[in-house]
């Protein structure tokens, strides 16, 4: 845990989590958000929210993580 963020730093680092969140959550539950079921979208807010609560209260090591998981997960999808 990051206790030595400044307030700025926190609310940046939410606002950036709760949008990667919510794009991430968006893109694996696609298929049925697009069908405009209810329950999917409660899901796409709380994977945002998640996200930014994480990246608030770990700052830049939920950052490397991320991108980490992310640089993983693109090559596999080139293979």
């Amino acid at each position: 845990m990051n206790d030595n963020l400044s307030p700025h730093d926190k609310r940046l680092h939410f606002g950036c989590g709760l949008l990667f969140g919510g794009v991430i959550t968006f893109l694996l539950l696609i298929t049925s958000v697009s069908a405009m079921e209810n329950l999917q979208w409660l899901w796409v807010a709380a994977g945002s929210c998640a996200c930014g609560f994480l990246a608030m209260r770990h700052g830049e090591t939920f950052w490397a993580k991320a991108s980490s998981i992310i640089e993983t997960v693109c090559r596999w999808l080139r293979h």
